[in-house]
């Protein structure tokens, strides 16, 4: 189990940095390290909000999309029920007989209950849109801790050449 590092932790670790540099330049090199760090650092941080912000507003938009393609779904299922019930009063008062009265009002309605079935799963699948977010997500936030990771290395390769632990090119 790793051990949890806290912001008083890493004071500590630069604050033992600094007493272990002895010249000016040592000692620049660890202000320098230290800003590198923390310039690290507030790059992750603001990538992974930022792609998790991202994230966040395109399942939104998704489940509106969908509410939205059902309710105008359901409305005009209801305007065709509608429709079909003004037919039949219509063909009563025109003197149809009720078979055929009947006949249509039934075929209208079977074809707005199909006509709504289709449009139901014709409306954008929520589920396939955030599998694609989050897949985006995923990659942005590995490229953030990779950049991340790369920076502090560089940081880290510079401040032991400062303190002589590993020879310059």
């Amino acid at each position: 189990i790793s051990p949890v590092v806290t912001k008083r932790t890493i004071v500590n670790w630069y604050e033992r940095l600094q007493d272990r540099a002895d010249t000016d330049a040592e000692k620049d090199a660890v202000l320098k390290f230290k800003q590198a760090v923390e310039d690290a650092v507030d790059a992750r941080r603001e990538a992974v909000d930022a792609v998790i912000d991202e994230f966040r507003k395109g399942v939104d938009e998704a489940i509106v999309g969908r509410k939205d393609s059902m309710k105008t779904a359901r409305d005009n299922f209801k305007a065709a029920v509608d429709a079909a019930v003004a037919k039949a009063k219509t063909d009563c008062d025109n003197g149809e007989t009720t078979a055929m009265i009947r006949s249509n009002f039934k075929k209208s309605l079977k074809d707005a209950r199909e006509t709504l079935k289709n449009d139901r799963k014709n409306a954008d699948k929520v589920r396939a849109q955030v599998k694609k977010f989050a897949e985006t997500r995923r990659a942005a936030v590995k490229k953030a801790l990779a950049d991340f990771d790369a920076a502090l290395k560089k940081a880290i390769t510079e401040l032991k050449q400062a303190f002589g632990e590993i020879k310059t090119p």
